[in-house]
């Protein structure tokens, strides 16, 4: 039903059941619509309370720590770890997928390095192209979190490749006063 049914009316449904949730996401974001609906047809708690209850649980002392390599090192990581997932069969493993029916409306395979393959099974794309793209949609995605951190506090930033355990240690004896 939540699949089929009218976004509109998917989304007035939600409003009623957790208006908090529900102003929190754009009426147009189906995929959040329909987990919202799921988790208060599963629990009868709204999400909005499942967040809240587990917000009151929380009392513990958090150390975060972030490892922020030079955007060079980043990119350079991106591009390796594109080279080996192909190596690893990513291109079988996409074949294998759309062989058994999956396509970019599968909300697995409308995520990053999936999507990227789809034009080379479907309109012979070269293959280069195509992993070219998740490498820059990937460093794109990378970037866009390091913006993100920028906004959080962090107890620790690593920017250095030569940090040692000492380095963390000693931060977290600091922080905990140990």
């Amino acid at each position: 039903r939540l699949e089929h049914e009218p976004l509109e009316m998917l989304y007035s449904e939600l409003l009623t059941i957790d208006p908090v949730f529900a102003a929190q996401i754009s009426p147009n974001d189906r995929q959040r619509i329909i987990r919202g609906l799921e988790v208060w047809g599963a629990t009868g708690v709204p999400l909005s309370l499942h967040w809240r209850r587990q917000q009151e649980k929380e009392t513990y002392r958090c150390f975060r720590i972030l490892i922020e390599p030079g955007r060079k090192q980043l990119y350079d990581r991106i591009n390796a770890r594109v080279t080996q997932m192909v190596k690893q069969g990513l291109v079988d493993e996409m074949r294998t997928l759309i062989d058994r029916g999956f396509d970019t409306r599968s909300p697995g395979l409308n995520t990053l390095g999936y999507k990227e393959l789809m034009p080379f099974f479907r309109d012979s794309v070269p293959l280069e192209t195509c992993l070219d793209l998740i490498r820059q949609h990937t460093r794109n995605y990378a970037k866009r979190q390091l913006t993100w951190y920028r906004k959080a506090n962090f107890h620790l930033t690593l920017t250095s490749p030569e940090f040692t355990l000492s380095d963390v240690t000693a931060a977290l004896r600091s922080f905990f006063n140990v």
